[in-house]
């Protein structure tokens, strides 16, 4: 028989213990219980294979094309960090927002002693 859902480790929790980051109170678990023991053999499994696989940098051919398609996708006017052309106008625009919902929040929190 099989224990009921709830009383198993999440699969965060079995991926942290898997991955040496977090084994509080699951090593005891996994050591009892079949199917989260697979998952973490499964896990461990994974990282031993990407482990395995050369580091290799992408040729310079995909990083120009990533580089243009970004330049080409966006317009330099909708740039909003950019103070060239109009973005310079949405840029300011936005800090002074984002400044006013900052005092506003501010004075919300002080007038109604929250």
């Amino acid at each position: 028989m099989t224990e009921p859902l709830s009383n198993h480790p999440s699969q965060e929790q079995l991926t942290d213990f898997a991955l040496g980051l977090n084994g509080a109170g699951i090593a005891e678990h996994v050591a009892a219980c079949e199917a989260c023991a697979r998952i973490v053999r499964d896990i461990r499994g994974v990282k031993q294979t990407l482990g395995a696989l050369p580091d290799e940098d992408p040729p310079d051919s995909l990083r120009r094309k990533i580089l243009e398609r970004h330049r080409t996708a966006m317009p330099a006017g909708l740039n909003l960090f950019s103070f060239s052309g109009k973005g310079w106008l949405r840029t300011v625009i936005l800090v002074i927002a984002g400044f006013l919902v900052i005092a506003f929040c501010l004075y919300y929190l002080i007038a109604f002693k929250l």
